[in-house]
């Protein structure tokens, strides 16, 4: 059965290669040295494609370099490095998918539903061309795939762990600039922050620059770092050794100080949010202890802060970061955002059914929608039910009630093992942070870190295949 797939994939390949060439026959001599490069590469493509398959190591390295794709914003090429990327994922879900199927059927049929639905919308009327409907669909439903991925990789403990370590590792040099940038910032950070889809108003905050590391805007880094923050409390729950346990904890605190670097309001709000719900409900004492005092450390900070800050009452741009988050009503930006939410409602009462397109509620894609609706949504689901309509705002609502209804069961069963509860109670967190960021921008399009929750809660969801091993000493062998 597989050699009969490879030998349809290279005639595929072949058959594709073959019309690009015949293109080339009446094309100007630049494209027909490119297809010389590209036959030349052929071998080398087909080896390639031949030997990758969905596990943990293809996956480690797809995700590792999605968080480090934005390095590559400040050269003129950049926009074919993503676009090799998103097309590696596709191949590896589909060729896992004709070999084995998918091991969840419901978020399957839910994520292929909406994006069928979604390639409808690109062909909407309001939208003004494919450019516009093709970039709106990869903002909104491509990177749902990952969630697929995830879901159909295979379940096992060691693997997990292993794939976390090494995100997390890889995520420090990230974390570390987006805090330099905070304190020491350079005619370097100045290229990166030219480069960024966020405009001048969203990248500041009270007159000063929000970090954003290598990646295209603040909320970005804000909700990356909390992630990380929820993972290394993951980690820490495998850790065997007061070594590991002092890694974890010290990537932990650079987690913190990168995400209070972003200057985003809701993702600190976000993760003291979630860094509360692990400490509570972790079934690992060694999370518990760390926790307690961490949290109280924290807690205790942001307090003192809190109070040094302005509290006259009403909200100024003198304020503070944290004054603002207690009045938040009194906010231009927030009162800006209500106002936009109340005009989506408004559109979409006028076309519930049909909804505007891909791309209608996109953020920076108001350029290219050079006539018809578009909306900045600031919101995940008004941007669902804006672009496609109440029956994909429907899709996506079940899909985000199945997967927390999951991952709740799998974060308090009594049947399963520390680890595996305490995996579930990573994705939980992480959907949490991914729905709370949805409360005040369109988190779906935050390229790459939407994607790698994604892929978390499809990783981390309990399913058939997964061992269940109810050990006590489950941890250690993790830890190992």
């Amino acid at each position: 059965m597989e050699t009969i797939y490879r030998n349809k994939l290279y005639a595929a390949l072949l058959l594709l290669v073959s019309l690009f060439i015949a293109f080339t026959a009446v094309a100007p001599l630049a494209i027909m040295k490119l297809a010389g490069l590209f036959v030349l590469a052929i071998p080398f493509v087909l080896v390639i494609l031949a030997k990758i398959k969905l596990n943990n190591q293809t996956m480690t390295v797809l995700i590792i370099l999605m968080v480090y794709i934005n390095v590559f914003n400040a050269i003129a090429a950049f926009k074919f490095v993503p676009l090799i990327l998103d097309l590696l994922l596709v191949f590896v879900l589909l060729k896992d998918f004709v070999a084995n199927g998918t091991k969840n059927k419901i978020v399957f049929y839910l994520v292929l539903s909406f994006l069928v639905l979604s390639l409808f919308q690109m062909v909407n009327p309001n939208v003004p061309s494919l450019q516009a409907g093709l970039e709106g669909f990869r903002k909104t439903s491509f990177y749902l795939i990952l969630l697929l991925l995830g879901l159909n990789l295979k379940k096992n403990q060691e693997d997990r762990t292993l794939f976390f370590k090494r995100l997390v590792l890889f995520s420090i040099p990230i974390l570390l600039y987006g805090i330099k940038q905070q304190y020491f910032y350079s005619s370097f950070d100045e290229v990166y922050l030219q480069a960024n889809d966020a405009d001048q108003y969203t990248g500041q905050l009270f007159g000063q620059v929000r970090s954003t590391s290598f990646f295209a805007g603040p909320f970005h880094l804000g909700m990356f770092s909390a992630f990380i923050a929820i993972a290394c409390l993951y980690l820490m729950s495998t850790a065997v050794t007061i070594k590991q346990k002092s890694l974890y904890t010290a990537a932990l605190v650079v987690a913190v100080l990168a995400n209070y670097s972003s200057m985003t309001r809701t993702n600190l709000i976000a993760l003291c949010l979630i860094l509360f719900i692990y400490f509570t409900f972790s079934n690992s004492k060694r999370v518990s202890i760390v926790g307690k005092w961490l949290f109280m450390i924290t807690a205790a900070g942001l307090l003192g802060l809190l109070l040094a800050s302005d509290d006259s009452g009403v909200f100024t741009p003198d304020s503070g970061i944290f004054n603002s988050i207690l009045h938040a009503t009194s906010d231009s930006r927030f009162l800006g955002r209500v106002e936009g939410w109340l005009n989506i409602v408004q559109l979409s009462m006028n076309q519930p059914i049909m909804g505007y397109g891909m791309g209608s509620a996109g953020d920076t894609l108001g350029s290219i929608y050079n006539y018809g609706v578009h909306v900045t949504s600031h919101n995940l689901l008004l941007k669902f039910l804006l672009e496609t309509g109440v029956f994909g705002l429907l899709m996506m609502l079940s899909l985000i009630i199945y997967l927390t209804v999951m991952l709740s069961r799998g974060a308090f069963s009594k049947t399963r093992s520390t680890i595996q509860r305490n995996a579930a109670l990573l994705g939980l967190c992480s959907l949490i942070l991914f729905l709370l960021n949805g409360m005040s921008i369109a988190s779906i399009e935050a390229y790459p870190i939407a994607g790698i929750i994604l892929f978390t809660l499809g990783y981390t969801l309990p399913n058939q295949d997964e061992k269940v091993d109810t050990h006590s000493n489950s941890e250690l062998q993790v830890g190992r």
